[in-house]
């Protein structure tokens, strides 16, 4: 069973607030609304969502577009929720240089439709492809040795809990970039919804790697073969010990680990 994705929908304007998420509610989606920055905030801070949509125009500390600031906010805190910028004057270009949005691949502008006009098809379907888009951007980040004795364990045990959740996952040697590998590491981990790490050979690049994810404040799921492969003070961290026959025993316990931590 799929985790079932979290939408926030900020909006200061009532009845456009309560029209939307009347849509996305009937659309099968779970929302939570605000029409209140701060409130909308300190929400975010206690839970993740996977969609976040936000309206330019509202107040926030006396700022003119406080929607983008609160916009700013939350993707410093979750770059791997996927942002809805909407706003019925901003233009996108403003959009782009508030929010640097060329640079972030979870980021989104749509222009939106007053509810006066009684226009809200012409808004609410293109929303809908985008909520979407970003669900289907779900992604975990998967650190493990470029060895071919682990591609039962990545393809039959990883691969498939991720899979089966409804998310995508990749390795570093799985990725199509230009310039440095290490470059494209730390883009892959900081907007992953979460880390996967097989511990098992004491590969430099996963501690490398998981170091990184740690400094990040990214949630990583340490798995292995062998219990004394973790170092001690890793152990406190989430982590399941596999055996490399039983691949399906693997799937399972990592689709509850991932459940347990973003459910």
């Amino acid at each position: 069973m799929a985790i079932i994705p979290k939408i926030l929908l900020i909006d200061d304007d009532v009845e456009f607030n309560a029209s939307v998420k009347n849509f996305l509610q009937a659309a099968n989606y779970h929302v939570t609304s605000f029409i209140n920055a701060n409130e909308a905030l300190m929400a975010s801070r206690e839970e993740f969502f996977d969609i976040v949509i936000c309206d330019v125009y509202i107040p926030f500390y006396g700022m003119e577009v406080g929607g983008l600031e609160v916009a700013k906010i939350i993707i410093e805190k979750n770059p791997a929720c996927f942002v809805i910028i909407i706003s019925q004057y901003a233009s996108a270009s403003l959009f782009n240089k508030f929010l640097k949005a060329p640079s972030n691949r979870n980021l989104r502008y749509l222009e939106k439709t007053p509810i006066v006009e009684r226009q809200l098809s012409e808004f609410n379907e293109p929303l809908l492809n985008l909520v979407r888009e970003g669900l289907n951007s779900k992604f975990i980040f998967v650190c493990m040795p470029y060895d071919d004795k682990f591609n039962d364990v990545y393809e039959l045990g990883i691969r498939g809990a991720v899979t089966e959740l409804g998310f995508t996952c990749m390795k570093a040697n799985e990725m199509q970039y230009t310039g440095g590998i290490i470059q494209k590491v730390y883009e892959s981990i900081n907007t992953a919804h979460l880390i996967i790490a097989d511990m098992t050979d004491e590969d430099p690049n996963v501690f490398y790697e998981v170091g990184y994810a740690h400094a990040m404040g990214k949630d990583v799921i340490l798995i292995t073969q062998n219990a004394d492969k973790i170092l001690t003070n890793l152990r406190n961290f989430v982590h399941t010990i596999y055996d490399s026959s039983k691949v399906r025993v693997l799937k399972e316990n990592l689709k509850q680990k991932i459940q347990e931590l973003l459910s």
